[in-house]
């Protein structure tokens, strides 16, 4: 069984990002980049696929420049077992139908039993590039996994619906994109980031990029938020007044 996960390196959550001053872009310039957390979990999910079928092969698959190279030896040393990176100069100016062909030349060629994804990137919020290449291949298709089991050549998967949780069988090929799941990714062992150092992480030069659909014309930081309201007077008073305020003022009544 070979299962493609895609990657993708975006900014740290953690860290407050800054709008450039004329507007044409985010200042990365001091931030901190990681994994996709929501691509971790596919990944997690594929190992947990590969340990209990007893066999197969994991190949991460990304678009992006040289900077992506230590996020890809991270799913490296968590256990996949080699890497295609499709090389160009700047991701960030990539639409999602650019970066979602790039990627799907890559998915015919390698003819996966499954691709895995995480549900969306957490820096554009776009969450089209799986369901894209899902039409495009004709795979089975769940979005919002939440966990994962293999059984009868088939796929259990798990997730949240707005009655409770569902489990779906999906046969092969497939695509699968992950929400935050029931488990864990794991953390790289030592053992692993060493061994990741010697796995194949193959580079590919793009001859053609798809015309853009899509461009970025100005960014702006989100307005201030404005200042809280202390209502001082005593009951019932302070529940008119408060019923006044969302009624006039913040208009949600």
């Amino acid at each position: 069984m070979k299962i493609i996960v895609l990657t993708k390196r975006v900014p740290d959550t953690g860290t407050p990002i800054k709008v450039k001053g004329d507007g044409s872009g985010l200042d990365l310039s001091s931030i901190p980049f990681v994994m996709n957390p929501y691509d971790e979990y596919a990944l997690e999910a594929a190992l947990k696929v590969k340990e209990k079928k007893g066999e197969g092969e994991i190949v991460l698959l990304a678009v992006g420049n040289d900077e992506y190279k230590e996020t890809i030896r991270h799913g490296l040393a968590m256990g996949a077992d080699r890497a295609k990176l499709i090389k160009v100069e700047n991701p960030f100016v990539l639409d999602a139908i650019q970066v979602a062909n790039l990627l799907l030349e890559e998915i015919k060629k390698e003819e996966p039993d499954a691709v895995f994804c995480g549900k969306k990137a957490v820096d554009d919020e776009r969450s089209y590039v799986h369901a894209f290449i899902a039409q495009k291949m004709n795979y089975s298709y769940l979005y919002g996994a939440v966990n994962i089991d293999f059984g009868d050549d088939k796929l259990k998967i798990m997730k949240e619906t707005e009655r409770g949780l569902a489990t779906f069988e999906v046969p092969f090929p497939c695509l699968i994109s992950f929400d935050k799941c029931q488990f864990e990714a794991r953390y790289p062992s030592l053992r692993g980031i060493m061994a990741a150092k010697k796995k194949p992480l193959e580079e590919l030069e793009v001859q053609n990029i798809p015309e853009n659909r899509v461009v970025s014309i100005k960014f702006e930081p989100p307005p201030p938020k404005k200042p809280g309201k202390i209502i001082d007077l005593p009951f019932p008073d302070n529940v008119k007044e408060l019923v006044r305020l969302l009624k006039e003022e913040a208009k949600v009544l």
